[in-house]
């Protein structure tokens, strides 16, 4: 199996593959292959399968058909703008909040295959169990779409 994480040079990306290569299997297979992908180099993780490094910025769509074009099995999309610096920088929250998700959802969608992509933000899953509690922060404004186009891609 061949995973992809997208954000994983920051720290839920680093936890994660570290639990990956601890375990070694998922969805149960045997991972073959993973990629750390973010917008500066990830730190290198030592496993029993190769594990690649490389840098992406999902708000260019170039640069994400070109790491996509590596047909994943699982694709964790982790990279994000949170919302303390969304809301003081508005064109980088919505250049990798939502047209960031968005290209790697298109390029996805483009090879015609069927990943499965794990999109987790703690906002998204409070939005969808207590919305009439819940902060509307830039960040949710902008990462809430990309959620719907996640189920959509997934849904076959």
């Amino acid at each position: 199996m061949k995973v992809l994480i997208i954000g994983g040079g920051g720290v839920i990306g680093q936890k994660l593959a570290r639990k990956l290569v601890d375990r070694g299997h998922l969805r149960g297979a045997d991972i073959a292959h993973m990629t750390l992908a973010d917008v500066v180099n990830p730190a290198p993780i030592t496993a029993g399968f190769p594990v690649d490094v490389v840098r992406v910025d999902i708000a260019d769509r170039a640069s994400v058909d070109k790491l996509i074009a590596g047909r994943y099995d699982v694709i964790y999309l982790l990279a994000a703008i949170v919302s303390a610096h969304a809301e003081e920088d508005f064109d980088a929250g919505m250049n990798i909040n939502l047209f960031g998700s968005y290209h790697v959802f298109e390029a996805v969608r483009a090879l015609g295959t069927k990943p499965v992509i794990v999109f987790h933000p703690l906002s998204l899953f409070m939005a969808e169990r207590c919305l009439t509690r819940l902060r509307i922060t830039p960040f949710l404004i902008r990462k809430h779409p990309t959620e719907r186009k996640r189920r959509l891609v997934n849904c076959c």
